[in-house]
């Protein structure tokens, strides 16, 4: 064979695979307009209403957390909904906002300059605003920080297209603790009684919405997701409080020296 027919050859097999992967595009483009996006528009259409009656009637919903190294959080009011699309004539995504909102903001102190670095990528973590005031020894080296954090937790609850997977993924955030997590769904599953027990997730009547019948391989791998990272904040929680009792003795250790030069200098002065 010579080499304009090997050149042929390649690009008869180019062409071939290029029209595949055009025909491929094309029923996935068809899937979406005909299965996913009416499906997603009836569910924005319903969280829209939903969060109209939310904001109006303005339900008494308590959020309840635990702020590594505060402790839980009291007198969190769940309010401010709203929902967006990214686009309403090519919908791929819902993004429905709201906050968990107390009256009296957070201050307390964190140790060592390691634990506040860790502090800081945890509050990173979590949305909430906050602001620090690091306190330097002698040689300028960061020993303690205090922070103020303010009383407002950020909550989502996304639903996005995966067009080329035709699935919906639903991820939310924060609902039921400082976690992010996702899961998949078929377009067929967002019918009315999904759109049921996803409102009555959201207002904290069924927290069970995020064990819905779906593949055991996804259920199983959001299991362990959820297990390490209940691990990984009994582990912060643990540096974080040890940090906290270290403090508490530097803190006695200096109030007694403190105390000692004081004797020390009144028996000088007799």
């Amino acid at each position: 064979m010579g080499y304009l027919d090997e050149l042929r050859k390649q690009a008869e097999t180019r062409q071939a695979e290029d029209h595949a992967e055009q025909e491929l595009q094309a029923q996935r483009e068809k899937f979406y307009r005909t299965e996913m996006l009416p499906r997603l528009e009836s569910c924005y259409t319903y969280l829209s209403q939903m969060v109209d009656h939310l904001n109006y009637v303005k339900p008494d919903i308590e959020g309840r957390y635990v702020l590594k190294g505060f402790g839980e959080l009291h007198g969190l009011k769940q309010e401010a909904y709203e929902v967006k699309v990214d686009s309403r004539q090519n919908m791929q995504q819902i993004m429905l906002r709201y906050v968990c909102r107390g009256e009296d903001n957070y201050e307390f102190g964190v140790h060592g300059k390691k634990s506040i670095n860790r502090y800081i990528d945890y509050l990173r973590g979590t949305g909430m605003t906050f602001q620090h005031r690091e306190t330097m020894d002698s040689t300028h080296t960061v020993t303690d920080a205090r922070f103020f954090v303010k009383s407002e937790i950020p909550i989502s609850v996304n639903l996005t297209a995966d067009i080329a997977r035709s699935l919906v993924l639903v991820g939310v955030r924060n609902v039921d603790d400082f976690v992010s997590r996702e899961f998949q769904v078929s377009p067929a599953d967002l019918d009315e009684e999904f759109f049921d027990k996803l409102a009555r997730f959201i207002v904290r009547e069924d927290m069970e919405f995020m064990r819905l019948d779906i593949p055991s391989e996804t259920r199983q791998a959001l299991q362990k997701k959820v297990q390490e990272e209940q691990l990984r904040r009994e582990q912060e929680l643990r540096e974080a409080e040890q940090a906290a009792r270290e403090q508490e003795q530097a803190e006695e250790q200096n109030r007694g020296l403190l105390q000692s030069l004081k004797s020390l200098s009144r028996n000088r002065d007799r």
